[in-house]
């Protein structure tokens, strides 16, 4: 029986060590902000207002990027949404492809987010489940497939409804090679839920995963 046991557990070391890390795949995107911000824009809708600029102390490098709400909506607009969104413009999607959008966030106070990706010039998009932070660094990762073609993808973080700071750094975007792996919900705009259910978003609080 000990004999076995030491068998089993061998064999599935051996499985954990040849998983492919994410590093060792193809990235569509990959964002440390220690550079200039080519490519990434705040999105202000209904006279919301908020400043981004690079701070220090990121979670791989020594830079990362502070998003930070002044305002939500206009004095005279009383829906109460999320109206502040990081993206970045864009990235050629394809249909039926497995992909994962992964960042490090962590906010000045517990705060909501939310990750998604859309078309820029088309109301057409997938996105997570609101996704809760908090003031350690944690890794967000949202695997999703997409129904159709997106020529115009626009990754974007939606900082939901508060004024709450957030800091992300180590964004990436790959296209996985394991079909097995369970897709998003996929969400439409004004639409039901058309995907099946699955966990959408994992979390690590340090690098062991990576």
């Amino acid at each position: 029986m000990r004999l076995m046991l030491i068998v089993c557990a061998t064999t599935l070391s051996s499985l954990a060590l040849a998983a492919p890390a994410l590093t060792e795949r193809p990235l569509l995107l990959s964002e440390s902000f220690e550079g200039p911000l080519d490519g990434w824009k705040l999105q202000l809708n209904r006279g919301a207002e908020a400043t981004m600029t690079t701070v220090a102390d990121g979670v791989l490098g020594s830079q990362c990027l502070q998003v930070t709400p002044t305002r939500l909506n206009a004095p005279d607009d009383r829906q109460i949404t999320s109206n502040v969104h990081l993206r970045y413009e864009t990235i050629p999607l394809k249909a039926d492809t497995p992909y994962r959008l992964s960042v490090w966030v962590r906010a000045a106070a517990e705060k909501l987010i939310t990750i998604k990706v859309r078309r820029r010039d088309v109301e057409e998009s997938v996105s997570s489940r609101p996704v809760a932070v908090g003031t350690s660094w944690r890794r967000a990762t949202f695997d999703f497939t997409l129904p159709i073609d997106y020529p115009d993808g626009t990754p974007q973080l939606l900082l939901a409804g508060d004024l709450t700071p957030v800091v992300f750094d180590a964004c990436t975007l790959s296209e996985l090679d394991d079909a097995s792996l369970a897709p998003a919900d996929l969400l439409r705009l004004n639409e039901e839920l058309t995907g099946p259910s699955a966990a959408l978003v994992r979390f690590a609080s340090d690098f062991d995963d990576e």
